[in-house]
């Protein structure tokens, strides 16, 4: 072998040999937690990660071992694993080739997690009843996700077919690892404040189940909760569920499938439109045939109002006026008339010159009407009046009666 220069084939193969070689990694007891599962039916071999919370190791064990297991191994199982430490060069990762599996029980990590769980839904964090509802034609979604993950291509790429109309915009966040979920949460916080989008996705584009820690993180599921616009959680798989997907307004087993959640189809913004333009036009037409009948009640009273119309009232109304005002004008005239007449008797009645008709006279003497004798002297003139004539006389005596 050239000391300078060799394939990758060849390191791999060398250092495979060097643990081969070492006697204690060729029977060994390794304990951990199960972080992943994946048994291939086909085969019967079983797939699988163990975890100490630290650093993680891929293992196999093959389907003759698979078949003597007294218990069937479970995600967060807690295991003390028996076998061989070699490198698998295909991916050039070290992986235990395991012989025999006992359990110690359910891992710590799953514990801590379980009592997580049940802490927040005693708090009703993921009641059905706060849980908020999506707009069922959003303009604008967001999506939080890495932008160089595969789940916002999915994303992309699902939306250009299903709805182009929808508008997207990228909050970039890491989604494994230990800040995952303060990056996560810092995009909720600057999408809120932006406050662009009707509806979100969180996803990301696979991964192993060791990897879904970030989206069990507690705080994470705090922030989602007090979030005030719905959220779609697309990133654990269908056998896999966080605390992410129990706290969001919906879950989706991929990105792909949360596009189905998060608005509809084109072809149903189509029939939205349709309904709204048939309801549209029949509120149109009735309010048409309204205005309609209004218009023909305004012709009829233009008409009752007309000015032929108008005169006519007049005249009728002139002609009662007219007949209203002779009817007092006789009866003041009669009451007049019946007054100067009455009036006329009493001054007839009180008329001197009735009075010489009777035999009376009047005496003046100058202007002075002589009502006795105390006025006049001897040789004064004096006037008597009769009712046919006046005579004038000399007073040559004047006898008092006492």
């Amino acid at each position: 072998m050239n000391s300078h220069m060799i394939t990758v084939s060849q390191l791999l193969r060398f250092v495979k040999s060097l643990l081969d070689e070492q006697k204690v990694l060729n029977d060994v007891f390794i304990t951990g937690e199960v972080a992943d599962l994946a048994f291939r039916s086909y085969s019967g071999h079983l797939y699988f990660t163990v975890t100490d919370g630290t650093s993680t190791i891929k293992c196999v064990m093959f389907n003759k071992y698979v078949s003597q297991l007294k218990k069937e191994i479970k995600k967060g199982d807690s295991i003390v694993i028996r076998g061989n430490v070699t490198v698998y060069e295909k991916d050039s990762t070290i992986q235990v080739i395991a012989y025999d599996i006992h359990h110690k029980g359910s891992g710590e990590k799953k514990t801590t997690l379980d009592e997580l769980k049940k802490k927040l839904m005693d708090e009703g964090l993921f009641k059905s009843e706060r849980k908020l509802s999506f707009c069922e034609f959003p303009k604008t979604i967001g999506v939080i996700t890495s932008p160089e993950g595969a789940a916002l291509q999915d994303i992309i790429a699902t939306m250009a077919i299903r709805n182009p109309l929808v508008k997207i915009i990228v909050y970039p966040a890491v989604m494994q690892g230990d800040k995952s979920a303060e990056t996560i949460i810092k995009a909720l916080d600057f999408a809120e404040k932006e406050n662009l989008c009707e509806s979100y996705i969180i996803a990301r584009g696979g991964g192993s189940s060791d990897d879904l820690s970030p989206f069990n993180d507690e705080k994470l599921a705090r922030r989602i909760s007090e979030f005030k616009y719905p959220v779609v959680s697309a990133v654990g798989h269908e056998i896999d569920t966080t605390i992410l997907d129990l706290v969001a307004d919906a879950r989706a087993a991929t990105p792909t499938a949360a596009c189905t959640i998060i608005c509809n189809s084109s072809d149903k913004y189509k029939d939205f439109v349709d309904d709204l333009v048939s309801r549209l036009k029949e509120r149109t037409l009735a309010k048409y045939k309204l205005a309609e009948a209004e218009v023909k009640s305004l012709q009829s009273q233009v008409f009752g109002m007309s000015v032929i119309n108008k005169l006519e009232k007049n005249e009728q109304k002139l002609a009662f006026l007219r007949k209203s005002l002779d009817y007092r004008l006789q009866d003041k005239l009669t009451a007049t008339i019946s007054r100067v007449k009455n009036l006329t008797e009493q001054l007839e009645i009180l008329n001197p010159l009735n009075i010489l008709k009777k035999g009376y006279s009047i005496t003046k003497s100058g202007d002075n009407l002589l009502a006795n004798c105390n006025s006049l002297s001897i040789n004064d003139i004096i006037v008597t009046k009769f009712a046919d004539g006046e005579v004038k006389s000399k007073v040559i005596d004047i006898n008092m009666e006492v």
